[in-house]
């Protein structure tokens, strides 16, 4: 009995002493931590992405106080958290760009398989095949789902055998970036501004591209031709965009003969206002049937005839008008909530898309709802080139038709 009670109060002492140590060294080694540091951290979403270039949440809390990292670099956390963090340091947030990744693959190469992959189902494991996957595309989406179960968001998953984006839920962490063993996902601007994207990331020749995809791009450099601002370059056969030049003004689009190029984003500049334009969105004074509408159209133009993809009872409210070539037009018009688009150059499957999604198309021809502009413009010219002289020339098709 003695030796028992020795040894509990030898375990007591030790255990005091002990105690008394560690005390003294949490004192003498203590390592002072800033409050606006655990503040911060108080604010982020605690999701540690690493979407901000730093390690974890405390990596990045630590980074702004040490004043190495912008207030705005958390994605996941958005501007109500770079509000907050902002607040706390003192400075103002700014405007951060609204980030999300994009899959630069149509899926189309799912098609063209080299072999029939059976394995992990993990686009890492079957990258380190031979041919880098079962695709003939050595730059198409492998569909099996890296990206998916990287994201802690569950922000991406793989439809019909390629990747895509939420764009609603996706936070620009750049986990899928970094995993993706082909490369073909990056972080783009969203609903910033209107901008052209491109969906393909192959870098094979046109007629190698042909055979394993059915609308890559192909090199042929027409979108980088046809650009008034110059903001496509060709890179090693790929068309690349320079977002910061880019308008989105949709040419290059209708000169892609692969239809691979899109039009996406808002109408709206940062600064929340509507830039200029040639398309108007009005809604009419009263609501008429698409025939109707179709009918004042071709009066109002003065044309022989108009070409209508909808049923002719429809009813149309609000109306869209976008002269040239319409098909960059289309997803902006769904976007605004138009009944009908009035446009030009409008072919059979655009027509039965916009269908599809509830938008009639009046197509009155590439020069129908252009030549109005012909005596307004030979006006404003006059007026503020007087010295110059003005020549207008009627207006002819580059094409006859056979009847």
């Amino acid at each position: 009995m003695t030796t028992v009670i020795i040894a509990v109060v030898v375990l007591a002492v030790l255990g005091a002493i002990f105690g008394l140590v560690l005390a003294i060294a949490s004192k003498v080694f203590a390592v002072e931590v800033d409050p606006r540091e655990e503040a911060i951290l108080g604010c982020l979403p605690g999701a540690n992405c690493g979407g901000c270039g730093y390690p974890g949440c405390s990596g990045y809390a630590s980074a702004v106080v040490k004043g190495v990292a912008p207030v705005n670099a958390c994605a996941a956390g958005g501007e109500a958290v770079a509000a907050q963090i902002g607040e706390i340091m003192g400075v103002s947030a700014g405007a951060a760009v609204k980030q999300i990744a994009q899959v630069h693959c149509t899926g189309c190469g799912q098609n063209y398989k080299q072999y029939t992959y059976v394995g992990i189902h993990d686009c890492v494991a079957a990258s380190k095949l031979p041919g880098g996957g079962d695709l003939g595309c050595a730059y198409g989406c492998l569909g099996l789902g890296s990206c998916e179960k990287a994201c802690p968001f569950d922000a991406i998953h793989v439809i019909d055998g390629v990747a895509r984006v939420d764009e609603e839920k996706c936070k620009a962490c750049n986990k899928c970036v970094d995993i993706c063993p082909r490369h073909i996902i990056a972080l783009e601007p969203y609903k910033t501004k209107r901008h052209v994207t491109i969906p393909c990331s192959s870098h094979d020749k046109g007629v190698d591209a042909r055979k394993v995809c059915d609308n890559g791009c192909i090199g042929c450099s027409l979108c980088a031709k046809s650009c008034p601002k110059e903001a496509i370059t060709m890179v090693n056969n790929l068309a690349v965009i320079d977002y910061e030049k880019c308008i989105g003004c949709g040419i290059c689009v209708d000169a892609c003969p692969q239809e691979v190029l899109e039009v996406t984003g808002s109408m709206h500049s940062e600064s929340g206002e509507v830039p200029v334009g040639i398309g108007r969105v009005a809604d009419l004074a009263q609501p008429m049937d698409l025939k109707s509408c179709a009918e004042m159209v071709k009066k109002a133009f003065d044309l022989p005839n108009v070409k209508i993809f909808g049923e002719p009872d429809m009813q149309v409210h609000r109306l869209g008008v976008f002269p040239g070539s319409g098909k960059s037009a289309i997803s902006v018009s769904l976007e605004k909530g138009v009944d009908v688009l009035v446009t030009g150059d409008i072919d059979h499957h655009e027509g039965i898309d916009a269908v599809a999604q509830k938008m009639a198309v009046i197509d009155a021809g590439h020069y129908g709802v252009e030549h109005i502009f012909i005596a307004d413009m030979e006006h404003f010219c006059r007026e503020k080139f007087p010295e110059a002289e003005i020549r207008t020339a009627k207006i002819r098709q580059p094409f006859w038709v056979l009847t």
